[in-house]
């Protein structure tokens, strides 16, 4: 009797798929699945972690808060939907206007701040943002020339004013 190499293969890989399902030959004792490898991420779907702040990438939901973290690891949350404004200075400050309650003012101090970050936090992708000490911020402007450093931030609440200090 004559076989066909095709419907052989095609017989073959049946079998094989009820062998997995059901075990050999329909026992009760049944095989597991082989895992099946997922396909890698996309490079823009992972974060953007730099020493200083993390962007989310990729087809995800805008953040609801962005966190500020200090020097001394304190942190405050601000809702996304309250900031009113970004800007960013010559000076090189970024700008948060923030109207939650009463108005306030976040500045954020640092160098190269104007490019990928501000672009984030209009696309409100941020996730948070680290005020960097003076070691840990010259080191990674020696290191990596072209990454920006946030190196202050400076919170203005109504008529108060409060600023995350290297001296606490």
């Amino acid at each position: 009797m004559h076989t066909n190499p095709k419907l052989d293969a095609l017989r073959r890989n049946r079998d094989s798929n009820v062998e997995r399902l059901f075990g050999l030959a329909g026992t009760a004792e049944a095989k597991p699945l082989p895992e099946e490898s997922s396909p890698a991420e996309p490079e823009d779907e992972s974060p953007l972690v730099r020493k200083s702040y993390c962007i989310l990438r990729g087809w995800r939901q805008p953040l609801a808060r962005l966190r500020l973290i200090s020097r001394q690891g304190e942190a405050a949350l601000v809702d996304y939907g309250s900031i009113t404004w970004v800007s960013f200075k010559r000076t090189g400050e970024l700008v948060l206007r923030v109207s939650d309650g009463e108005p306030y003012t976040i500045t954020i101090r640092g160098r190269g701040l104007g490019g990928e970050l501000l672009d984030a936090l209009q696309r409100e992708r941020v996730e948070w943002i680290r005020e960097l000490d003076d070691l840990v911020a010259a080191a990674v402007s020696r290191d990596e020339p072209n990454q920006a450093v946030v190196n202050g931030i400076h919170i203005a609440e109504g008529s108060v004013s409060r600023e995350w200090s290297r001296s606490r």
